[in-house]
């Protein structure tokens, strides 16, 4: 088939973007946790950038690792941290994997970073330091406790540009293909429009998450 009317993306564009660099698979589809995962809507997301940095979404299909758009942050100069955070709301204990699809532009430095936080606790980071085009980063924590939880994709002591997009937190010891549907567990409840329906909160019938 013509890979070129995916997204509206030349073949070639297509096959350097869209790039997987380490997954494993399972027979159901890894709910992903991250809200307006890959920037395509508004919210969900919020940032803090360094005196130094500014940050911005910029919406091109050519560059995207998937979609139209994707997260900009620039420091002109190296010194304080600067990065993008999501909120998600874990339900269940157990391993969890965060993961973002990461590209840079002249980035020296301390280079990229994922982590994860509990509280004001750092329980989980993960770095990425070279700059071969888009790959994902990971890192894998145990969640002790059920509630908030913050995924935080940026960098420190840095100089460039870092592009972020297909953010993932899922239930999972290690990261899988990526799921671009919002609230695909429907844990929230706030992405979806139920029409002579309801969404029923039992734990016990679910796959993951709270709603079945």
């Amino acid at each position: 088939y013509d890979k070129s009317i995916i997204y509206g993306v030349s073949s070639s564009a297509f096959d350097q973007n869209n790039r997987l660099m380490s997954a494993v698979t399972s027979g159901v589809q890894a709910q992903n946790i991250v809200l307006n995962s890959s920037f395509e809507a508004g919210g969900g997301w919020n940032a803090i950038y360094g005196s130094k940095s500014t940050g911005r979404i910029i919406s091109n299909s050519e560059n995207a690792y998937i979609g139209e758009k994707y997260l900009s942050i620039t420091a002109m100069e190296p010194g304080e941290e600067s990065y993008a955070y999501n909120v998600a709301y874990i339900y269940d204990t157990g391993k969890y994997t965060a993961s973002a699809y990461v590209n840079t532009s002249a980035l020296s430095g301390g280079g990229a970073f994922i982590r994860v936080k509990y509280g004001n606790e750092v329980i989980s980071t993960s770095h990425k330091i070279s700059g071969r085009g888009w790959e994902r980063i990971g890192t894998t924590f145990n969640a002790e406790n059920t509630g908030r939880y913050i995924v935080e994709v940026g960098f420190t002591n840095s100089f460039g540009t870092i592009y972020i997009d297909a953010a993932q937190l899922e239930k999972s010891g290690a990261y899988s293909e990526y799921n671009i549907i919002t609230d695909s567990g429907f844990d929230t409840n706030s992405e979806w429009t139920t029409s002579g329906g309801t969404i029923l909160n039992n734990t016990t019938e679910s796959i993951s998450g709270t709603s079945a």
